[in-house]
């Protein structure tokens, strides 16, 4: 007896909104994680553009989670990315809020 109902054919798309904002989030944590290990390595002894590569990873998160929820609420999506995107991004701006809190001595 063969199985019927194996394919289930839909009309949903992938949001390029939730892509682009899973990729911007990945971005940031990537810099973030690339950059701590920077500073550890160097013993915080890191050149000053890595504060610029922490601000345009900050705005790459920021920008990423306004995109995700934006792609959250599109209808006839899947939603693997925009979750993925939103969950990345909001991520990356905690730990980049928490190293700048560390760095100005609020924790």
């Amino acid at each position: 007896m063969a199985k019927s109902g194996l394919y289930k054919f839909t009309s949903k798309k992938q949001s390029e909104k939730g892509i682009m904002s899973t990729i911007l989030g990945f971005m940031s944590v990537v810099s973030f994680f690339t950059a701590s290990s920077m500073s550890f390595r160097l013993k915080g002894g890191i050149p000053d553009r890595m504060g610029s590569v922490g601000f345009v990873s900050m705005l790459f998160a920021f920008v990423g989670a306004v995109l995700g929820c934006m792609s959250l609420r599109e209808q006839d999506v899947f939603r693997l990315f925009p979750r993925m995107g939103t969950f990345l991004c909001v991520v990356a701006l905690g730990l980049w809020v928490l190293v700048i809190m560390i760095g100005t001595g609020r924790i």
